[in-house]
């Protein structure tokens, strides 16, 4: 059954179901039957989004909502299923979907797309960008997803709010907790013990972290920062040897404005033998968001501060994707 469902992100097959820990994972099912039935075990703050052969998106609650039901009346349909929520609030379990008397699954065809893996924080998984509750965290309209959709990209995230380089949000000395490069090599956030075995690799990964590092508390100096980030980065290549990776300055200036110099001298040192690392510098001409675009005045950017933030890293990035391309 499953090898008729097109699966994109850090999907991990467990038996018959398939596990979902990080956000922004997504399946798509073409399917002939009266009806479909997707069934789904999860935490209560995990909200997803799903549309009917193209259509309007409708977020869908699963542990409070139950079993989506969509009908296709024996016409052949598409159905897509995107998660919202970021990986922090749990695993999702995916059970084989269910037809109607008489249904069947039909083969997916999947567009050559260049794909993308983002890494980060709660800026890259959308933290508050639609509202204050974990239901309006709306991954879908994130920086993530609108540059996704402006390159014509396939997309999926390891991002985790309150994580950092070295320190995570308000974390105390000595900074022991678990921070993006420990994350990155897990399958599922909350499981240390899977290790993620990459089954698409990535032509771009877009690294945008460093925001919780300079947050309330101690700040990390710069050797302690750049060996962090350094140990992120080749946490990366063991994963994605071949793809491109763009370090960008955290999005608030407040926080771009202490690292920049710090990632930028770095990037340049690694580039000597790394010729696929480059350093995008967000605020190096002043502030790129405006009060108005973040949710909280200078952090966290809603759903236009989002679309900004794409439409800035489109225009440095599309070259460096069509490039990827050619390399593939």
């Amino acid at each position: 059954m499953w090898e008729n469902i097109a699966l994109t992100g850090r999907w991990l097959a467990d038996g018959h179901d398939r596990l979902l820990g990080w956000g922004c994972g997504y399946l798509t099912v073409n399917f002939c039957a009266d009806s479909l039935t997707m069934r789904v075990d999860d935490r209560p703050d995990v909200y997803w989004q799903y549309r009917l052969d193209g259509g309007c998106w409708h977020r869908h609650n699963f542990f409070t909502g139950g079993d989506l039901l969509v009908t296709g009346e024996g016409e052949v349909c598409q159905l897509q299923l995107f998660r919202r929520s970021e990986g922090v609030l749990g695993t999702s379990r995916l059970r084989p979907p269910q037809l109607a008397a008489g249904g069947r699954l039909l083969p997916v065809t999947v567009a050559n797309r260049p794909f993308i893996e983002f890494v980060g924080d709660s800026i890259t998984a959308g933290f508050r960008n639609s509202g204050p509750g974990w239901e309006d965290q709306d991954s879908w309209h994130s920086y993530a997803g609108f540059l996704a959709r402006m390159l014509d990209a396939d997309w999926a995230t390891v991002a985790v709010s309150g994580v950092g380089v070295v320190r995570n949000y308000a974390e105390e000395r000595p900074w022991t907790a678990v921070h993006l490069a420990d994350y990155y090599c897990r399958a599922l956030p909350d499981d240390r013990t899977r290790l993620w075995q990459t089954d698409r690799p990535a032509d771009l990964v877009v690294l945008a972290v460093g925001t919780n590092d300079f947050s309330c508390g101690d700040q990390p100096a710069a050797e302690e920062f750049v060996a962090g980030y350094v140990r992120l980065i080749d946490r990366v290549r063991r994963l994605q040897p071949d793809a491109h990776v763009a370090v960008t300055e955290p999005l608030p200036a407040w926080a771009g404005d202490i690292c920049r110099p710090w990632l930028e001298n770095m990037v340049a040192e690694r580039r000597r033998h790394d010729r696929r690392l480059l350093f995008v510098p967000v605020n190096h001409r002043g502030p790129l968001l405006t009060a108005g675009d973040f949710v909280d005045g200078d952090t966290h950017p809603g759903v236009g501060g989002g679309r900004k933030f794409a439409e800035f890293l489109a225009g440095r990035l599309e070259r460096v994707l069509r490039q990827a391309g050619t390399d593939r």
